[in-house]
């Protein structure tokens, strides 16, 4: 299953997150505040846990969020995988 996809039309690549994906960014944020941390990557409270609730999550602001949390939940293979065929849409 392709971990980060991106679709023509404008949209932004975003993460299909698994529910592993879920449980570590939930564990990660038990020794945070959880307000702060949404201040800190400028979401509100709310918002963080419909980040969470939904079934993507644009590429980008999983980047920011497992950056801030220091966790890495893609493989190599998967950032690969999304390079390589940008590299071919580009070229």
């Amino acid at each position: 299953m392709k971990r980060i996809l991106y679709d023509f039309g404008g949209n932004a690549p975003c993460v299909v997150l698994c529910d592993n994906d879920r449980v570590e960014i939930k564990n990660a944020l038990k020794s945070k505040n959880v307000a702060a941390f949404a201040k800190e990557i400028g979401v509100g409270r709310t918002r963080i846990y419909s980040l969470l609730d939904s079934h993507r999550m644009e590429l980008l602001r999983f980047a920011q969020i497992c950056k801030s949390l220091n966790i890495q939940l893609l493989s190599e293979a998967d950032v690969n995988e999304f390079t390589s065929s940008l590299n071919v849409r580009l070229m």
